[in-house]
């Protein structure tokens, strides 16, 4: 699917809070996929939605919290972010 996705410039438009929020949390390869997505399009906002899924993934939480917050450090973290962490 990544290959699909990463070789057809049009497919910019594929990229939604619901992937994003999907790549967050895939346990082995969550980092990589949100650098990928993000670099495909760096202007996406980071939503709780998004952000909510980081933080449940405990295996790559620091990584990609560090990730998210980089790309969009004006980002809210809202009570609902903390108490899923």
């Amino acid at each position: 699917m990544q290959q699909l996705l990463f070789s057809h410039p049009e497919n910019e438009h594929m990229i939604s809070e619901a992937t994003l929020a999907a790549a967050a949390r895939n346990t082995f390869n969550a980092v990589l996929l949100l650098e990928l997505l993000l670099d495909r399009q760096p202007h996406i906002p980071i939503s709780e939605r998004v952000m909510i899924a980081a933080v449940s993934n405990h295996y790559n939480v620091g990584s990609m919290l560090k990730l998210l917050l980089a790309r969009n450090p004006g980002v809210r973290i809202t009570e609902s972010i903390v108490i899923a962490a």
